[in-house]
């Protein structure tokens, strides 16, 4: 936190100032929903009524004219000069920083609120580690480049944070003398102070056992560290082949998703449903209307699979008659969207194998362990062997004691 001191006596910023309020969303849509649902049209207002046409007075003086609305701020009119401001640090080079108060870019990861742009020219060729370290309080940063500073289509590399971490970094692979332009962001509208790292890490190929975090080395492009075995693995997001969604009785439902993974880390799905063309909202006051659904069989490890679940979601479940499902690896790539019809599920009679974690048994059974393998089986209620009790009379009430045998036991009285 020392850093942070000197640094706001610096840049004179230890006056008084005022809290600035979070940006308010689009109306009627989650900022971190993932895909918003339209709003129904809205008439235009009906204007007032028109002057009198028979009036001859005119007006007593002409209206102000109104003052244009200011222009966004642009992040690229004077990008910050990373290598002509930075000091050495380790084998690499480092700033620190604090983001603007206005939000002038924002990338495919996340960002959007205050920010500040570097423009970074690497001093030699190779894999360049940019990594936002030690913010400060409150601050969760977000770190996205790109190759033209004012084209988004440019972007690079984006990233939100390492795992439990609030740190940022992106690799950028670049010759000797080339530029990039690297967007220090936030992801909760609040900025803050940063320290900004650059230095050269190894630039690995696919396959190559690597660094989870990336802050050691670097899977090539297109690739990331696989969560499965630590390996350079494609950064490809999932797909979907063919789905299923039943409802069952008493909230519950089943969910068959055969599903393609180049990076083998698919780790849930997201699952909403529609009625008569509307998403059905789980939670009005906080406008919840997506489920996450983890696997009844783990498919870590597997290119092609089938992503199964079985459970209840919500008692009743609302009236629906289509789902809307999604795969979601460890990497956060995310399939398309895919809409089904909500279709019965196959129903299997009591004695057939139940292994498939979409199966459903017949009313009045269920799936249970026979030997190695699991059946479908009638629900039926236990059935006293033998019962024995003994009751002995001390004092005021008594003592019930179980025989060694199956037992039934009842009130002593």
């Amino acid at each position: 936190m020392t850093r942070w001191w000197w640094l706001a006596l610096g840049l004179g910023l230890l006056g008084c100032g005022e809290d600035r309020p979070a940006a308010p969303g689009p109306d009627g849509a989650d900022a971190g929903a993932d895909v918003a649902v339209p709003d129904a049209g809205v008439p235009d207002p009906v204007p007032d009524a028109a002057p009198d046409a028979a009036s001859d007075a005119a007006p007593d003086a002409a209206p102000d004219a109104e003052a244009p609305d200011a222009a966004p701020p642009d992040p690229c009119a004077a990008p910050l000069d990373f290598m002509a401001l930075a000091h050495p640090e380790g084998d690499g080079y480092a700033v620190d920083g604090l983001t603007g108060d206005v939000d002038a870019a924002q990338g495919s990861c996340g960002g959007g609120d205050a920010d500040a742009t570097w423009r970074f020219v690497a001093p030699t060729a190779g894999t360049w580690l940019l990594l936002v370290d030690d913010p400060s309080p409150g601050y969760d940063p977000v770190l996205h480049a790109r190759s033209a500073c004012a084209d988004p289509a440019t972007e690079v590399a984006c990233h939100d944070n390492l795992p439990d971490e609030l740190r940022a970094r992106v690799h950028l692979t670049l010759a000797a003398g080339e530029a990039a332009y690297v967007f220090v962001d936030a992801a909760n509208r609040r900025g803050g102070f940063y320290h900004l790292v650059a230095r050269p890490i190894p630039a690995l190929q696919r396959e190559d056992p690597c660094d989870p975090n990336g802050l050691q080395n670097a899977c090539p492009p297109g690739d990331a560290c696989s969560t499965v075995d630590g390996r350079c693995a494609e950064d490809a997001a999932p797909t979907l082949g063919a789905v299923r969604v039943s409802p069952l009785a008493d909230g519950a439902v089943e969910v068959a998703i055969e599903g393609h993974d180049a990076g083998r880390d698919v780790v849930r799905a997201a699952l909403q449903l529609y009625a008569r063309g509307q998403r059905v909202v789980i939670d009005p006051a906080r406008g919840t209307d997506t489920w996450l659904l983890r696997p009844a069989r783990s498919v870590l490890g597997e290119v092609d699979f089938v992503f199964g679940f079985r459970g209840v979601l919500l008692r009743p479940l609302p009236p629906a008659d289509h789902a809307r499902v999604q795969l979601r690896d460890a990497q956060g790539n995310r399939s398309p969207w895919r809409l089904v019809p909500l279709t019965a599920g196959a129903v299997l009679a009591p004695g057939e194998a139940c292994d498939a974690p979409f199966a459903a048994c017949a009313a009045g059974t269920a799936c249970r362990l026979d030997g190695k393998a699991r059946r479908c089986a009638w629900l039926q209620a236990p059935t006293i062997v033998s019962a024995h009790v003994t009751w002995t009379p001390e004092g005021v009430g008594c003592a019930c004691r179980p025989a060694t045998r199956m037992t039934a036991s009842a009130g002593c009285g």
